[in-house]
């Protein structure tokens, strides 16, 4: 593809290439290229600047992500237990639809997809998670929602969220620095692009 690689780089290439695979590695290069052919001032050092950027970027986006994920499951766990009860996420008449409304056909479809992931992500996670087996001992599988909230995605979590009880979003929003009347919903969106 016309790349130009001088001698002393070539061993430096092929440990690249073997440590991040070709296929992976192409799609950095759709920039550098036209026609399928690198343009001439096209290096190997401009491929490992966008690869390094590219995982620098996505190493700093997933941390901060996961920092939010923590504490909106903490939050979650926190505000709804403390309304309901540790079981009180198993009853769909705790959500809400998106509307505010109490419990209508989207609610219920949205609980039970979450409610059946987390299930088949709890399924998968039983063997290997000490919390996960201490529960599958002593409750028979049973999870409170502290421990429920574990096996969630951040997907889950944001759908979770979505249909929550208005005041406990508006709870979990506020500790987020959202503090006026639609701050819950900035929030639900958040969670919503988090996701994407």
């Amino acid at each position: 593809r016309n790349l130009n690689i001088p001698k002393n780089q070539m061993e430096e290439l092929k440990k690249f290439l073997l440590n991040n695979n070709y296929y992976r590695i192409s799609g950095y290069t759709l920039t550098l290229r036209q026609n399928d052919k690198f343009y001439p001032n096209a290096s190997f050092d401009n491929i490992k600047q966008i690869y390094q950027f590219d995982k620098r970027l996505r190493h700093s986006i997933l941390s901060l992500t996961e920092e939010i994920e923590v504490r909106v499951k903490s939050m979650l766990a926190y505000y709804h237990s403390q309304k309901y009860g540790p079981m009180g996420y198993k009853d769909v008449n705790t959500y809400h639809c998106a509307d505010g409304n109490k419990v209508n056909a989207e609610a219920i479809s949205n609980f039970l997809t979450v409610q059946k992931k987390a299930m088949q992500q709890q399924d998968r996670m039983s063997e290997t998670e000490l919390f996960l087996k201490h529960f599958k001992e002593k409750n028979g599988g049973e999870l409170p929602i502290w421990a429920y909230v574990e096996v969630l995605t951040i997907s889950d979590i944001s759908k979770m969220y979505g249909i929550l009880d208005i005041d406990i979003q508006k709870a979990i929003a506020k500790e987020f620095g959202y503090c006026h009347n639609t701050g819950h919903e900035l929030l639900a969106q958040l969670l919503h692009n988090i996701t994407i």
